[in-house]
């Protein structure tokens, strides 16, 4: 399933799919200060969700994303622990992987590269 945000400049595109054990949730676009909002908003749901064991965020269409999508990320991740969960960030492109590294968020996140 596939499904386009576009209003407030945002440009944010989503795709869903079901895990075994939870969810993978594909973005693309750039993650920023007008689309952050977006992004938190499409996952705070399943990220609420005590019944999914994995939330995957599949970040391999993302062009940009900067602090406000740092700032997404992280309240996505505090959600899923609050829920018992773990949120996985797959398939990080490499301008976000450094940005993750130089804050110390690549400790804080799970990076996995393997299919999904």
């Amino acid at each position: 399933m596939t499904s386009t945000y576009s209003g407030d400049g945002a440009g944010l595109t989503f795709r869903t799919g079901d895990l075994p054990d939870g969810l993978r949730l594909a973005v693309g676009g750039e993650i920023d200060f007008q689309s952050a909002h977006v992004l938190r908003a499409r996952a705070a749901g399943p990220a609420a969700d005590p019944a999914l064991a994995r939330l995957v965020l599949d970040l391999t269409d993302v062009t940009f994303c900067d602090s406000s999508g740092l700032g997404a990320l992280i309240a996505l991740h505090k959600t899923r622990a609050a829920a018992g969960g773990r949120l996985e960030l797959a398939h990080v492109p490499a301008p976000l992987r450094h940005l993750l590294r130089i804050t110390n968020l690549d400790e804080v996140f799970t990076l996995i590269d393997e299919p999904v």
